[in-house]
């Protein structure tokens, strides 16, 4: 189109509409070129330029610059109304940034020239209005220049200086003529100048006021366009780098909407989803690893992971992490909330969907399996190196493969100069090895031997030789262990397991030799309790539970008392009862054993009387001694006694209740056989005595009187000795 074509037909409002109805388009315009080119035209065609440039400065991704806004910095980004010469003379050459378009490029002002040869300082400081091309000058008046320059741009953008006032440096050669000049920013939304929109014209004050206006809207819809083909740019390669780091993500990926469907998977999750669905129970699988873990989190429920194991094509197993996690809906700039394009979308807003991960754990499943199982076998060999046990293993020769340091130090017991020996065969003709009858040990009956036949030789059938050493001492060594299979379940080495239990068995000796000593003098006891014609019984504990009793207990009671039994249970069922010297029946706590027992006390000569099951009475006196050593043991108990101890005995009084029978009898008689002589001889002294004394009967004797009266005293004196006999 002509120059100035459309702006000589338009009139204002007629260009200020077309200046929206081209910012429409610039908005839905998304390729960069394109883009600029348009921008460009629509300059020149709402302003009557010849020509249009348009300069950018350099971002990085993110939209920021890379530097000030210096010149040399930026680009020729479009032209419109040049020669490709001069197209290709404008991407050489630096853009911006001195003269006239510093305001531009440093500042962020718009300039509009009508004239520019009137800005172009000459070579004594003074203009040429006429001069197509910058006047030569000398270097140090062209830094001169350059300062002024760039101080009136200053003082301008400031509003100090009016624009008739700025200074211009001159145009390259090759540079389209130019006298009308407009040039407006390109800001972004920071207000840093982003590039510059450069109008230009062969013919001077082309330009107005109202197309400086029209250039600073176009300008900043512009910035908008560009910021928004920017943003789509910067969106597709992202969106392309996203799609290429989802599909290479070697878990697999699998975005469920909150419909329950799926809305794209990545490679790996095609293939693991295809690898469920041809296995037999593949919706039991699916609803369990995929469904059921992405309905939870869509109805906000906990969740967690689990672990699934598939083949794949290879018919290698692998394991896989199953996790779950929602997809949060996006938001706008408002903070609302951006909902999927989906009219159904009425279950669930709170998320927009969920995202299933399968992660490949199998390796990590066999480092974490090598890492326990070395960690299980340090703990083993640290167990092994710390057992007091000699543990020695042994391959199918005999020869020992693997040993613990207790195995070493015995076998450095057994053969002092030797390290190692190399076979059971080498070895065991230097042992004297003797079974517990004492005969030697043949190679067929060495326990290594019997363990590599594949006989298992436990703690309970334990086998225990005696090998002579050469430190001059007997080494008794007790052998268990078993035969070692291999993953086909063949045997062929074994393990065996040496304790040395020479100090057991000299302590099981010294112990057998103290039974024997104690269970003799236990005997000896017993036969001399036997012996006694008393009975004698011990009792312990609060029940008087019999401990050891002699042959004259069951005499005492009519019947045998069992050991250990408690001394009621024994009376209850044997029908045994037990008087006192009143004739009443004794209640327990005063029962002379029960009172040993549980108050500690000596009790003496209680008389009791019992009655034996047959029903005869038996009388007693008992002796009941609490013992001070409680800590006691017998032979006959496994428990060491912590009870209260006592010694009963009881001896029969049957004889001496007949002979105090027998003696008050005696008595009784001898009162009576004694007493009436002497009350007649007394009777009948006393009478002569007093009769004579009244005159009565014939006169007696001096003699015979004295006779009477020694009569009387001595039948006196023996009436009083049998009374203190009867007493």
């Amino acid at each position: 189109m002509e120059n100035g074509k459309l702006k000589k037909q338009l009139s204002t409002a007629d260009r200020y509409k077309a200046l929206n109805a081209i910012g429409a388009a610039l908005m839905i315009e998304l390729d960069e070129d394109r883009l600029l080119h348009l921008i460009a035209e629509t300059a020149c065609e709402l302003t009557g330029a010849a020509f249009a440039a348009f300069t950018l400065r350099p971002i990085n991704d993110e939209g920021q610059p890379l530097g000030p806004s210096e010149g040399h910095l930026f680009h020729l980004a479009a032209v419109v109304g040049v020669t490709k010469e001069q197209e290709e003379l404008f991407r050489q050459m630096p853009l911006g940034g001195e003269g006239l378009l510093a305001p531009i490029f440093r500042h962020g002002v718009t300039v509009r020239i009508d004239d520019a040869l009137t800005h172009i300082i000459k070579r004594e400081g003074r203009r040429t209005p006429n001069s197509t091309h910058s006047t030569t000058v000398q270097p140090s008046a062209i830094v001169k220049a350059r300062r002024s320059a760039r101080e009136k741009a200053l003082a301008y953008a400031n509003g100090d200086l009016s624009s008739e006032k700025l200074q211009s440096i001159g145009v390259p050669a090759g540079h389209p003529f130019v006298r009308s000049f407009l040039g407006v920013p390109l800001l972004d939304r920071g207000k840093q100048v982003r590039g510059g929109l450069l109008l230009g014209h062969s013919e001077p004050g082309k330009f107005t006021e109202e197309d400086e206006t029209l250039l600073r809207s176009l300008s900043g819809q512009a910035a908008i366009a560009l910021e928004n083909a920017r943003l789509y740019s910067l969106s597709q390669a992202r969106a392309q780098e996203l799609n290429a780091i989802f599909e290479s993500i070697s878990d697999g990926l699998i975005l469920i909407d909150n419909q329950g469907q799926v809305v794209r998977e990545n490679l790996m999750a095609h293939k693991l989803r295809q690898s469920i669905e041809a296995s037999p129970d593949s919706s039991n699988l699916l609803d369990h690893f995929l469904n059921g873990p992405a309905q939870k989190i869509l109805n906000d429920e906990p969740t967690e992971d689990t672990v699934v194991t598939l083949e794949d094509e290879n018919k290698e197993l692998h394991e896989y992490l199953v996790s779950a996690s929602a997809l949060h809906p996006l938001t706008s700039n408002s903070g609302s909330q951006v909902k999927l394009d989906s009219p159904t979308n009425t279950t669930n807003t709170k998320f927009s969907g969920a995202v299933v991960i399968w992660h490949d754990v199998t390796e990590r499943s066999i480092r974490e399996s090598e890492k326990r199982a070395q960690a299980h076998v340090t703990q083993l060999e640290a167990i092994f190196e710390a057992m007091t046990d000699a543990v020695i293993a042994y391959d199918t020769s005999g020869k020992i493969t693997q040993m613990n340091t207790a195995a070493r130090d015995l076998l450095k017991q057994i053969f002092p100069n030797q390290a190692l020996i190399t076979s059971l065969h080498e070895w065991l003709p230097q042992n004297n090895a003797f079974d517990e009858d004492g005969l030697p040990l043949t190679i067929e009956n060495w326990p290594i031997s019997r363990l590599l036949r594949g006989e298992v030789i436990t703690p309970t059938n334990a086998i225990e030789m005696l090998c002579g050493t050469d430190i001059q001492r007997p080494l008794y060594l007790s052998i268990t262990g078993g035969p070692i299979f291999d993953a086909d379940g063949n045997s062929g080495k074994a393990v065996a397991i040496f304790r040395d239990v020479t100090e057991r068995r000299k302590l099981e000796r010294i112990e057998r030799e103290a039974r024997t000593q104690a269970e003799a003098r236990l005997s000896l006891l017993q036969f001399v309790l036997d012996e006694l014609p008393i009975s004698v019984y011990l009792v312990r504990g609060n029940d008087a539970r019999l401990v050891l009793a002699n042959k004259a207990t069951t005499s005492i009671w009519g019947a045998y008392w069992k050991q250990d039994e408690p001394m009621a249970t024994f009376l209850k069922e044997q029908g045994i009862r037990i008087f006192g010297v009143d004739g009443h029946a004794l209640p327990a706590e005063h029962l002379a054993t029960l009172r040993a027992v549980r108050q500690g006390i000596v009790v003496h000569q209680q008389q009791e009387s019992i009655r034996q099951p047959d029903g005869t009475t038996l009388p007693v006196l008992v002796n009941a001694v609490a013992l001070e050593q409680p800590h006691l043991s017998f032979p006959s108990s496994n428990n060491v006694l912590d009870e209260q101890i006592a010694i009963v005995v009881h001896q029969d009084v049957t004889a001496l209740k007949e002979a105090e029978q027998m003696k008050d009898e005696f008595i009784g008689l001898a009162a009576h056989e004694l007493r009436t002589p002497l009350s007649v001889l007394k009777g009948f002294a006393e009478t002569l005595l007093i009769q004579t004394a009244r005159g009565k009967g014939p006169k007696l004797a001096s003699w015979q009187i004295e006779g009477l009266q020694d009569i009387d005293q001595a039948t006196t004196r023996l009436v009083e000795l049998t009374e203190d006999l009867l007493d």
